[in-house]
């Protein structure tokens, strides 16, 4: 059937620049819950591989934009978990957007303190796509979480100028 040989070729289909409008359209016509389930199976299983892919990553945004949160948590879950990963890579930093954009406020938790840590900061900050993600990710604090954010990345170690010119840029 067409919705096999789709699923047999997701990860094909969606790094590829005509298969993504196909993938599109077929997440958009999906009415069963057992293919939904399936789908969202086969993308968990790749979705990091094609989240850094230049048209892949629009189909995990499609996912996370369009589809019920509840449905596409598996995906969520993978994403956050290698949020430092895919925010400091070209592609996979809109995602990595995307994500901050619409994911719940637990979700948001969790993907500030991954992000936030001692241990990955620095490396974040220093990645201009990084930046971008800290930046989207601070415009949806509240004022409280901004100041605690603020606080720690004014107590940074940096070695050079230009990375405390970067850290303030990210503050105003």
């Amino acid at each position: 059937s067409i919705n096999e040989a789709i699923y047999n070729n997701i990860k094909k289909l969606c790094c590829d620049q005509n298969g993504i409008c196909l993938i599109k359209k077929f997440i958009t016509q999906i009415h069963l819950q057992e293919n939904l389930k399936k789908m969202i199976t086969l993308f968990s299983k790749c979705c990091i591989t094609i989240s850094e892919n230049p048209f892949g990553n629009y189909a995990i945004q499609f996912i996370i934009e369009k589809l019920n949160p509840v449905i596409v948590k598996p995906i969520i879950n993978i994403l956050v978990s290698h949020v430092v990963l895919i925010s400091t890579q070209k592609y996979s930093s809109n995602v990595a957007e995307k994500l901050i954009s619409l994911t719940s406020i637990d979700e948001l938790i969790r993907i500030s303190s991954v992000l936030l840590s001692q241990k990955n900061i620095v490396n974040v900050i220093k990645n201009k796509y990084g930046r971008y993600v800290l930046k989207k990710l601070i415009m949806r604090m509240n004022q409280e979480q901004k100041e605690r954010v603020k606080e720690k990345i004014k107590s940074l170690k940096v070695s050079t100028i230009k990375e405390r010119s970067i850290i303030y840029s990210l503050l105003d």
